[in-house]
């Protein structure tokens, strides 16, 4: 190899006074610097780019030909409920570490099973669903927010009869009438409880509070309603309602752009909080599991893997017996949950017997040093 004409092999064997042999020196030590430096710079990338984006999913309700309610004065709610969204959006994205996707950007019908699911493929943190509301009763007035439970209300009722516009709508969506109580009733039967609705709640009590401090509008307070897009997210969720354009004074407010900003900014600073909130909840997680395996890193520790899948809540109502769950990333939108920390493996076999009585499928993970050691690395560990 030769630098500056000059064998490398014999550079630093000669005489090193040399005019040649001082400036080859000075240039090594250059390019040795900015090497140095990038690969400095490439570490400080990577380790951003680990940390994962916390991911919020604004739909904006109806679009297209779905008109939504509409005001006496002809005010359209998809158009009320894109616009806020938007202004909502744009907010957010200026927040550090968060990454906003839209169901819809513009005046687009968008199937209701779709807005769920698009959320779900992203494994999104956070589904907001931003709408307007009417009634029948002109002198209603106020904002309401919902998180999901598997009641017949009629605003319920009203936002799903949306997927009739939809071509073959009961057999995308499995004989499901939207206007039928019975439809609501056999829900509650249907295993998709996601087990989010107390962070849910969490979001929608916050969202209420920020819309009456910033809007200026009545509150009606935070309630639970049989959404689709929410039976089906599974992610913490909410359904806005920023009012009633059938109100002729809110229809009045609900037309002005500075509304709408006015009613982003409430939501935007609710979820904000939250995000807040979860971030330092997570983070106390993370230092009480790192605790936790410093104080057994020399021992070997049993867990019971019953459930992998589509995410969950650690809290979810189906795991049962297993809650607080543990959860692992395994990447492409599926996670593994275990249960329980035994020291024997007697003990751990005593767990799974009982595991699964609930999880036939359930089986025994060991680590070791806190490290979850492979099925063939964890058999000498099972007699």
């Amino acid at each position: 190899m030769y630098f500056c004409g000059i064998n490398s092999k014999s550079l630093f064997q000669k005489a090193g006074n040399s005019e040649r042999y001082k400036y080859c020196m000075k240039r090594l030590l250059i390019i040795l610097s900015i090497l140095l430096q990038g690969v400095t710079y490439l570490g400080t990338e990577v380790l951003a780019q680990t940390k994962k984006p916390f991911v919020i999913v604004i739909d904006a309700g109806h679009g297209g030909k779905d008109n939504g309610a509409s005001g006496k004065k002809k005010l359209k709610e998809k158009d009320i409920n894109l616009s806020v969204a938007l202004k909502l959006g744009e907010q957010l994205e200026k927040v550090s570490n968060v990454k906003v996707y839209y169901t819809r950007k513009t005046d687009v019908f968008v199937p209701l099973d779709d807005r769920a699911q698009f959320a779900n493929n992203l494994n999104a943190n956070l589904f907001i669903s931003i709408h307007t509301n009417a009634s029948e009763n002109r002198d209603a007035q106020g904002t309401e927010v919902y998180s999901f439970s598997t009641s017949s209300s009629d605003i319920a009722m009203r936002e799903n009869a949306v997927m009739e516009l939809e071509e073959n709508y009961k057999k995308k969506y499995d004989g499901f009438d939207p206007n039928s109580s019975e439809s609501y009733i056999q829900w509650d039967l249907v295993s998709s409880d996601f087990g989010f609705s107390g962070q849910s709640k969490e979001l929608a009590n916050t969202i209420s509070k920020q819309l009456t401090k910033y809007s200026g509008l009545k509150s009606r307070g935070i309630h639970q309603a049989g959404f689709w897009v929410l039976k089906y997210s599974k992610m913490p969720g909410v359904l806005v309602e920023v009012g009633y354009v059938s109100n002729l004074e809110e229809e009045k407010f609900l037309r002005k752009e500075t509304s709408h900003q006015k009613l982003a900014t409430a939501i935007y600073k609710a979820v904000v909080q939250y995000k807040n909130e979860y971030e330092k909840k997570a983070a106390a997680n993370a230092k009480d599991v790192k605790e936790d395996a410093k104080k057994q890193t020399a021992a070997l520790r049993y867990s019971v893997q019953f459930y992998t899948g589509a995410r969950k809540s650690i809290n979810a109502k189906e795991f049962k017996s297993c809650v607080p769950a543990r959860e692992s990333d395994l990447g492409k939108g599926i996670y593994s949950y275990t249960y329980g920390n035994e020291q024997t493996y007697e003990k751990a076999k005593e767990l799974l017997a009982k595991v699964r009585k609930d999880f036939s499928d359930a089986f025994l993970v060991v680590y070791k040093n806190g490290e979850r050691l492979t099925r063939e690395q964890a058999r000498q560990y099972m007699k």
